[in-house]
């Protein structure tokens, strides 16, 4: 069966209306397909016909064909998608030449980026009024270092996105918002833009929510941050796992809310539930069963965290296989893939204290130094400690030593607490005293030798004088 081509984000902006084209160079590079061919072109069928209406259809044929080699064939639909919106721009469509513009700016591999083509179409498509299309244009003047033009651009798309909220345009409204709030295009004005979030809020508006809630959330003011995990809880009941886990640690916590370790577990099972769960809840469900000593549940949520990209998870997934002798090979392929794919410090302390495990010291020395230069905090004491082993591959220095002890201590590790403790009260008063005393000990060892030197001598003279 042939794969679905996942599409780029920005075909959520293409129209959905447009006139027929012609499709000759198209139909006629579909002939030169080969047999083996047959059930790709049985797929796009319907595509092909929903393409003589649909710039949008023509752009997934090009794609998919594209996809699967067939250079030709992507060429001729793509210039058809081109063509087609080229002619819904010329009767003024805004969209079709925000379509464009978007086209030339990220390109496709069919179809390259074209800065020059994707500016004169962001001009056309701001002179015809879409906002959008202006806040395009401002972020590139801005780029350009043309913050006057890009100021002129940000002002209309303001203006756009207010006509359209005055409209009823609730997406216009949540744009109007958050240009009021961060005084893009206009005044800073950020009573207006929280009564427009929680006018939204109130009729349901997810994004507003959300918006409501990274507002709240940050603020300092116990009653704002009430309400904030009041919209999580809303959003997590509405089925967002990500709220659901951020109102789950609230419970862990209980700094805003009251303390209540089942609410925490149960909004923990919402955060993880599929088909969306939550990278980190399902990191912290992985770290609860594994503390509680079940290694299968912290694998299984492990593991299902790992194949949504989160890295920690990899890491703890790593530790708990090379725990095990059967698993030895893969713990350590883990950790090594996150330690340098994903240069996690993490990793590397457990490869670290692996190898010193194993009896493997130079190779844990390597380790410990990657780590620690990646601002792992736990590694910090073995850092400064190899600092003063002149065998170590690092420069033997009690100062850099200390350095990293100090750096530790400012982050709350406390063995390097306890390794500046040592260095200050107890190492260095016995190096001074060593200091001051082997020279004198020294000294005096010496005088006595020479002393000793001398009576012998003069006894060997007087027994010579003796008759």
């Amino acid at each position: 069966m042939v794969k679905p081509l996942l599409l780029p984000l920005f075909l959520a902006c293409a129209p959905l209306l447009a006139q027929d084209t012609t499709a000759e160079p198209a139909e006629r590079a579909a002939d030169s397909l080969s047999c083996a061919d047959e059930k790709l072109e049985a797929d796009l069928q319907q595509l092909k016909q929903q393409a003589a209406d649909s710039p949008y259809a023509a752009r997934q044929v090009y794609l998919r064909y594209g996809f699967h080699g067939h250079t030709e064939q992507a060429k001729a639909w793509a210039e058809r998608f081109i063509r087609m919106l080229t002619d819904m721009s010329s009767r003024g469509d805004a969209k079709a030449m925000l379509n464009l513009a978007t086209l030339y700016t990220q390109g496709d591999p069919t179809v390259p980026a074209d800065p020059a083509k994707a500016l004169v179409w962001l001009e056309a498509a701001q002179a015809a009024g879409n906002p959008l299309a202006s806040l395009m244009l401002a972020q590139r003047l801005l780029q350009e270092g043309k913050e006057a033009e890009a100021g002129k651009s940000l002002a209309l798309a303001y203006s756009g996105y207010s006509k359209l909220a005055e409209a009823g345009d609730d997406k216009a409204k949540e744009q109007q918002a958050a240009m009021l709030l961060a005084g893009r295009g206009t005044k800073a004005d950020p009573a207006k833009a929280m009564a427009l979030y929680e006018e939204l809020a109130a009729a349901g508006n997810r994004e507003a929510q959300v918006q409501l809630f990274a507002i709240y959330s940050r603020s300092k003011d116990p009653q704002r941050q009430r309400h904030a995990l009041q919209l999580a809880k809303t959003l997590a009941d509405q089925g967002s796992t990500r709220m659901a886990y951020l109102v789950s640690c609230e419970y862990s916590r209980g700094t805003i809310l009251e303390k209540n370790e089942t609410e925490s577990a149960r909004y923990l099972e919402l955060a993880t539930a599929e088909p969306t769960p939550d990278p980190e809840a399902l990191y912290q469900k992985g770290w609860n069963a594994e503390h509680a000593g079940d290694t299968a549940a912290a694998t299984a949520a492990y593991e299902r965290a790992v194949s949504l990209g989160h890295d920690r998870s990899r890491v703890r997934l790593g530790a708990i296989k090379l725990a095990t002798p059967a698993t030895q090979e893969e713990g350590l392929q883990l950790l090594t893939t996150s330690a340098t794919d994903h240069q996690s410090p993490f990793a590397a302390h457990e490869l670290a204290e692996y190898h010193r495990r194993a009896g493997n010291t130079a190779e844990a020395d390597n380790w410990t130094i990657l780590a620690s230069d990646r601002g792992y905090v736990p590694a910090m004491a073995r850092r400064g400690m190899l600092h003063l082993n002149p065998f170590s591959p690092v420069d033997w220095s009690p100062t850099l030593a200390y350095r990293w002890w100090k750096q530790g201590d400012s982050a709350g590790d406390p063995a390097c607490s306890r390794c500046i403790i040592l260095y200050l009260y107890i190492a260095i008063p016995v190096l001074v005293a060593l200091a001051f005393f082997i020279p004198l000990l020294i000294g005096k060892t010496l005088g006595k030798r020479a002393k000793r030197q001398i009576l012998e001598e003069h006894a060997a003279d007087s027994r010579k004088e003796q008759p």
